[in-house]
């Protein structure tokens, strides 16, 4: 098997990878599930992309079969560094909603308490006036 057969293979088989990852992010309608997945997908794509621009990557397969397509190919590269910066971006967004979405959860669980609580003083003093009042003569 020639190099160019050797990182056509691995390309291709990075490609299955991260299409599989890719599927599923989009079958994933909750915004807070979908970080694992943005997590998973930051790997695969440092690994292709690194794959794809080393110097025994595209460029040496490509330039020396077709070198008139290495103009595209370096678009290609340009456009990897565009999409691990949307990669970064989403990932942050992501990493923030967690903390929100975790801030909501324990902000809900003490306000409920909160709430039992008063409810629950509410009903002693309502007692106690009752009692106190109705009950004490009875």
């Amino acid at each position: 098997m020639s190099d160019t057969d050797a990182l056509r293979h691995e390309i291709e088989r990075e490609h299955k990878a991260i299409a599989k990852t890719l599927r599923r992010m989009e079958e994933t309608e909750d915004p807070m599930a979908l970080r694992p997945f943005l997590e998973e997908l930051r790997p695969l794509l440092e690994t292709h992309f690194e794959r794809e621009e080393a110097a025994d990557g595209l460029h040496a397969a490509i330039g020396e079969t077709a070198p008139n397509l290495l103009p595209q190919v370096d678009e290609l590269f340009q456009e990897h560094r565009e999409i691990a910066s949307d990669l970064e971006r989403l990932c942050g967004h992501s990493e923030r909603i967690a903390r929100l979405a975790t801030e909501v959860r324990e902000g809900t669980l003490e306000l409920i308490q909160r709430l039992r609580d008063h409810e629950a003083q509410e009903n002693d003093i309502f007692g106690h006036a009752v009692y106190d009042v109705h009950g004490a003569g009875d």
